[in-house]
């Protein structure tokens, strides 16, 4: 998603967004269509994951000063993963918890911050933030992996407390 919106960006904007929500939308619909197993699906967000690392790593860090949201950002933040939330819990509703769940990933948070970014620093800012953002993926894989592999044999109340500690042993690592 955030590979396509930042290598279109300097060409055109609006086929830079549009590009990165068709991208979203064509790997939702591979999940969609085939149910591969959570192997697969975890060994594709490690290799895309990786593949992101790398190339966000030759972006060099750049310093931004203190900024605060005004009013109307922090309203846009707000609408646009309300809009996502609101559209995953009605899709959930009308066409069962997977769709609903698929629409939940969509990265309002990531892209409204992203359009921030680059009216306040430009285009070249948002790199390393994405960068960043990669880190928490990361996180989640690391999460999720944990959860899943260890409810059937631990339950889910002690899977989850192990998850979170390995989420959070992770963050502090970097």
């Amino acid at each position: 998603f955030f590979f396509v919106l930042l290598t279109l960006y300097k060409r055109n904007k609006f086929l830079a967004f549009a590009g990165a929500v068709f991208t979203w939308l064509a790997i939702l619909y591979c999940f969609i269509a085939k149910e591969y197993g959570f192997g697969l699906y975890l060994l594709w967000g490690v290799v895309m994951t990786g593949a992101a690392l790398v190339y966000f790593n030759k972006f060099p860090d750049r310093k931004a000063g203190k900024f605060v949201l005004s009013r109307g950002e922090f309203l846009f933040r707000a609408c646009l993963a309300g809009s996502v939330i609101s559209s995953s819990v009605l899709l959930s509703k009308m066409l069962g918890p997977l769709w609903g769940g698929m629409i939940a990933s969509f990265p309002a948070a990531g892209l409204s911050m992203t359009i921030i970014l680059v009216r306040k620093h430009g285009i070249d800012f948002v790199y390393p933030v994405v960068r960043g953002g990669i880190y928490g993926v990361i996180s989640n894989l690391g999460f999720l992996s944990v959860l899943f592999l260890l409810t059937a044999v631990l339950g889910f109340f002690a899977s989850l407390v192990i998850a979170y500690a390995f989420s959070f042993v992770f963050a502090l690592s970097l």
